[in-house]
C-alpha cells in the first residue's frame, strides 16, 4: 500500500513538472513563432513580446486564410526604424487601413459571427493618434495585408493580419 502511494505521488509530481514545462515552452514558442512569422511574411522585425492578447481569430481557418487581431505587450520601448510616425498628414490614410480591415472582415461573416466580431471590435477599439507609429504591408493585390499600430506610451502593438 505504501509503495503504491509513493509511486502514485512520484508519478503525479513528474507529470505535473512535465505539463508545467510544456505549457511554459508553448507560450514562449507561440510569442516567438508569431514575431518570426511577422518577419518572414511581412518584413517586420520586432522583439518577442512579454504578452500576446488574441483579440480576434478566424475560427477554423482554411489553408491559412483568415483574419487575426492581436495586441502585443512589451516591457520596453520598441526600435522605431521600420515604423512610420502617424502625423496629421497621414492619420486619415492609416485610419483607412484599419477601417478597411474591419469592414472587409465583418463582410466575411454571416449575421451571428458578424455580431460577435463587431462586439469584439467595440470592446477592443483600435484607436490611433498623432505620434503613434504604424507599419503597413500588402501583397497579392491587397488580398493579404498587415497593419501594426504602435502606441509608444503603452508599449503596445496592435496587429491586424488578413490572408485570403
Amino acid at each position: 500500500m505504501k509503495k503504491t502511494l509513493l509511486f502514485s505521488l512520484i508519478l503525479l509530481i513528474v507529470v505535473t513538472v512535465y505539463i508545467v514545462s510544456n505549457v511554459k515552452h508553448k507560450i514562449t514558442d507561440t510569442s516567438l513563432t508569431l514575431v518570426e512569422n511577422y518577419e518572414v511574411e511581412w518584413g517586420l522585425i520586432i522583439p518577442t513580446p512579454a504578452e500576446v492578447q488574441n483579440i480576434w481569430s478566424t475560427k477554423e481557418p482554411s489553408h491559412g486564410d483568415g483574419e487575426w487581431i492581436k495586441a502585443l505587450l512589451y516591457k520596453e520601448a520598441l526600435p522605431l526604424e521600420q515604423f512610420t510616425v502617424i502625423t496629421n498628414d497621414n492619420i486619415e490614410q492609416v485610419q483607412s487601413y484599419i477601417t478597411t480591415f474591419i469592414v472587409n472582415t465583418q463582410n466575411m461573416y454571416l449575421s451571428n459571427e458578424r455580431a460577435d466580431f463587431l462586439e469584439v471590435i467595440n470592446q477592443n477599439p483600435i484607436k490611433i493618434e498623432t505620434n503613434y507609429y504604424y507599419y503597413h504591408q500588402s501583397k497579392n493585390d491587397g488580398f493579404d495585408t498587415f497593419i501594426a499600430i504602435y502606441n509608444k506610451a503603452e508599449n503596445k502593438v496592435y496587429t491586424l493580419e488578413w490572408h485570403q
